[in-house]
């Protein structure tokens, strides 16, 4: 299930899986999504600042934050923040090249590395991945859920992982996108 929170429009992705069959299976989640933290006027000169100056680390063992260093001291930048809610570890790859390879591509299951090497830093082409593996025994559910968020350069964003690594916001955020999405349905007819 896929959706834009209301509160404070971060992207979730909430996935349940279950394991029907006899035995255990170990099973890998990932979540890619590209970076772009750009000006608008900087990308509309040229496509490849949106990647510069874009540095990444680590917020914690399941999020990743992205940051543009300001050309200038007036210059504020948004900040980029990726988690994975999991109850085991997660690891990340920001390196385009590292995650896709030569041929490979974010379009295909088989089309990433198998394995993220945790590379954060200053990198050519940066995006965000974070994978998960869990194991299920037979019959076992699971919910783990992605999110995504563009925050200003004061906000916090260790608060915002806080609030976002509770297991009931996935589904309060879907609840209050039906319920804003109902209600526009009704003002538009």
């Amino acid at each position: 299930t896929l959706c834009v929170s209301p509160e404070d429009g971060s992207l979730i992705r909430a996935i349940e899986l279950c394991n029907h069959g006899e035995h255990s299976v170990e099973l890998t989640a990932t979540d890619v999504a590209p970076v772009a933290l750009a000006p608008a006027a900087d990308m509309r000169a040229h496509a490849i600042f949106r990647n510069l100056f874009v540095e990444s680390a680590r917020l914690a063992r399941c999020a990743v934050i992205f940051r543009r260093r300001p050309r200038e001291k007036t210059e504020s930048c948004p900040i980029l923040v990726h988690m994975v809610s999991t109850p085991g570890s997660a690891h990340c790859e920001t390196d385009y090249e590292k995650l896709v390879g030569r041929m490979g591509g974010t379009m295909r299951a088989d089309g990433i590395a198998q394995e993220m090497t945790n590379t954060v830093g200053t990198v050519l082409n940066p995006v965000s991945a974070l994978q998960t593996q869990v194991r299920l025994a037979p019959g076992e559910r699971l919910r783990l859920h992605f999110a995504l968020a563009l925050l200003d350069p004061d906000a916090s964003p260790e608060k915002w992982l806080d609030r976002h690594l509770s297991e009931t916001l996935p589904e309060r955020a879907m609840q209050l996108s039906m319920v804003r999405a109902q209600a526009m349905l009704g003002f538009i007819g």
